[in-house]
């Protein structure tokens, strides 16, 4: 991971460079997140994308008149197979409330959810688009439902662009997300002197937009105290006891291993800072220890009650990237709150939801073929149409996701069958 310090040297240089406006009024960064997880629905079935442009349409219209706005979206030009980690536009640049309300509800119209969530970035250009502003309030709102996709830890970044510029404030409101974002977000905008709003409908998203647009910039006041005795922290992680696994603690804004934590290592004791742990191949983000005071990561557990020997893997259900490892000698796996997809040989067992504490069980079924002839490779196909696996006279066993499959049975003909969780499926071929 990058140090920050050319981040800062290039926002200070960014705030040099700018043209000034008048100091008045509020001016408002809004970002609006179009990644590929935003496809995804909210409880009254609406999808995500579309309640966040109805959201944003409703509000943009009735800010104040002294109020200036711009808009900028991540995530909508590229699928996410392409892991752009660059993939954000300014779409409108900063104008008065009253001129930027109509080409920020035309500019959303033909946004396509589709890519990555590389917040780091954003808040960074965002940053600069706000600091050629001269108001009295400049603030980031930035809509997201999932959490960073790409290199960097965008609570570190937003630290450490509050502190290149006193009078930024940036608001994070969390769309129907899940634990491991809400802690991201949240870090985020305390980090960087705002408020952090939750929303799980287009209503509640308007009331959470139109009150972070509303939001006054804290007042500061200075003052000058002597250095104190630096007072530790502590950092706790529930639900180790039955993982030998060491995680990795990061220094979030320079990327250097400052500790580890594990079974028998657990709790730690840390200054205050900003942290990233590892849990396998994945990164908890944006951890805050703060001095003399616990912080707790509460992962989930998928328990698998029976695996196969040639292993799963568990994938981030947005990204597609291989998050952890299960197979039938280590069925128990501990994970950062958030939803997979699990591999089953070529078939997928898709959105998976894993909740902080608790212990998600997966109970897949399983295809038994007992075939007359002998050594015959005989293809799995999805309800779809795609290659799922094979069984043969020599490996007449597979775990299967549930759902309805065909079986090729020779001569172009395939025989139609269903896997129903945590039961075996007997196909007898005469």
């Amino acid at each position: 991971m990058k140090k920050l310090s050319f981040t800062l040297a290039l926002t200070a240089l960014c705030l040099g460079a700018q043209p000034v406006v008048a100091e008045t009024g509020s001016s408002i960064a809004l970002i609006l997140d179009a990644s590929g997880s935003m496809n995804g629905k909210l409880k009254d079935g609406t999808v995500k994308i579309n309640a966040a442009k109805k959201a944003v349409g409703d509000v943009v219209s009735r800010l104040p008149k002294d109020a200036r706005l711009s808009f900028r979206a991540y995530g909508h030009q590229s699928h996410r197979s392409k892991k752009d980690c660059k993939d954000t536009q300014l779409l409108v640049d900063f104008a008065p409330s009253g001129e930027a309300s109509t080409p920020v509800t035309e500019k959303m119209k033909p946004l396509k959810a589709q890519g990555y969530t590389p917040i780091s970035y954003v808040l960074e250009l965002a940053a600069k688009d706000v600091a050629g502003e001269g108001a009295q309030h400049r603030s980031l709102v930035l809509v997201s439902d999932g959490k960073e996709t790409c290199d960097g830890d965008p609570c570190a970044v937003a630290k450490a662009l509050a502190e290149a510029d006193a009078k930024l404030v940036v608001h994070t409101i969390g769309f129907g997300v899940d634990a491991a974002t809400k802690y991201q977000l949240q870090c985020i905008a305390k980090a960087a002197r705002g408020k952090y709003f939750d929303a799980s409908s287009a209503d509640e998203l308007a009331g959470a937009l139109n009150t972070a647009a509303a939001e006054p910039a804290p007042k500061t006041e200075k003052m000058v105290i002597k250095k104190k005795k630096v007072v530790l922290g502590t950092l706790r992680i529930n639900h180790l006891e039955k993982f030998h696994i060491q995680h990795k603690v990061l220094d979030a804004e320079t990327g250097e291993k400052v500790d580890w934590i594990g079974e028998k290592k657990n709790p730690i004791q840390l200054k205050p800072g900003i942290y990233n742990v590892t849990f396998s191949k994945d990164v908890w983000k944006s951890v805050v220890v703060e001095g003399g005071k616990e912080t707790v990561l509460e992962p989930g557990v998928l328990k698998f009650t029976r695996a196969s020997g040639s292993g799963h893997h568990i994938l981030d259900a947005e990204t597609a990237e291989k998050r952890a490892y299960a197979h039938s000698g280590s069925t128990r796996v501990a994970l950062i709150p958030s939803t997979y997809t699990i591999t089953f040989g070529k078939a997928e067992w898709p959105n998976i939801e894993i909740k902080p504490g608790q212990v998600t069980v997966l109970k897949p079924g399983k295809l038994v073929l007992k075939d007359s002839e002998k050594l015959k490779h005989r293809k799995i196909h999805t309800q779809a149409g795609s290659y799922a696996g094979y069984v043969d006279s020599h490996n007449n066993e597979r775990l299967l996701p549930p759902g309805k499959y065909a079986l090729d049975i020779g001569d172009g003909e395939r025989a139609e069958f269903e896997i129903k969780e945590g039961a075996d499926m007997e196909v007898v071929l005469q």
